[in-house]
């Protein structure tokens, strides 16, 4: 395996992470390891590690997010929270992970799009427009536009009048 938990590989990146280091980063579904000093290690603690990690941002405020096949992780330091999405939250599979004004947005490939804004979780599914649930990719075109990619119904458009709205339209 070259050091990494497994041979499939779902994520790649480059991250700075809690200590202060920016790395290459691999997501497998084993696990995740970061590339320091020619070596892999670990990202996740003990009780996470075997999780698969598709994508890793550090926010603004250095808090560092993983997609995960189990949900959202998130790192202040030595702390680390789970973040899932009520009732099935073990068949939640985080795919995408996106930040703009200040708010984590999180496509999964079952339950749709989320957001997470200060210690409130808002969702956004199929019930709400056209987007579909089961997410490949989201992107920000501008601060008010995010384009998604779904698996079920082609590419999807939100749009919304300024940051702070309940709802943005499709």
């Amino acid at each position: 395996h070259d050091g990494l938990p497994s041979r499939v590989v779902v994520g790649v990146g480059l991250a700075r992470f809690s200590d202060g280091i920016e790395a290459q980063w691999v997501g497998t579904l084993g696990g995740a390891v970061r590339r320091v000093a020619e070596r892999w290690q670990p990202l996740l603690p003990e009780r996470y590690r075997d999780r698969a990690v598709y994508d890793v941002l550090t926010d603004p405020g250095g808090r560092i997010w993983y997609a995960t096949q189990l949900g959202v992780l998130m790192q202040e330091g030595e702390r680390w929270q789970a973040f899932g999405f009520g009732a099935g939250q073990a068949a939640l599979s985080v795919s995408h992970l996106a930040w703009i004004d200040g708010a984590l947005w999180i496509g999964s490939h079952r339950c749709g799009l989320a957001r997470i804004s200060g210690e409130s979780l808002q969702r956004f599914s199929a019930a709400d427009g056209d987007m579909g649930n089961h997410l490949r990719d989201i992107h920000f075109i501008d601060e008010h536009t995010l384009l998604v990619a779904t698996e079920d119904r082609g590419v999807g458009r939100l749009q919304w009048s300024d940051a702070s709205a309940e709802r943005p339209t499709m």
